[in-house]
């Protein structure tokens, strides 16, 4: 039940990374900021590799410890730039054709 918890909250944050970028990004630019966030595809599947290299090595509870420093740094990070995205959108009224 700790890996499912575990992976739910880890995979919690890609809808709300990709709308926020969505909505934020000018249409000119997001099939470039598309391409900087499929980078994080090639990060997880590197960061698999390394977590088996390091629980052949080490262990599996080393390998965790890790994790858990990094999703505490992430958090540390991503919690304050959530501040910055507004709650509701502003309403532009009604348009002219």
């Amino acid at each position: 039940t700790v890996f499912l918890i575990r992976g739910g909250f880890a995979n919690s944050t890609y809808p709300l990374d990709r709308s926020i970028v969505m909505d934020f990004t000018p249409s000119s630019q997001r099939g470039r900021w598309n391409a900087v966030e499929s980078l994080t595809s090639v990060a997880w599947s590197g960061s698999a590799f390394l977590g088996g290299v390091l629980a052949d090595s080490r262990s599996y509870r080393f390998t965790f410890a890790i994790s858990a420093a990094f999703y505490s740094i992430a958090c540390a990070v991503y919690s304050p730039l959530l501040m910055l995205v507004p709650r509701k959108e502003a309403c532009a009224g009604p348009r002219e054709v």
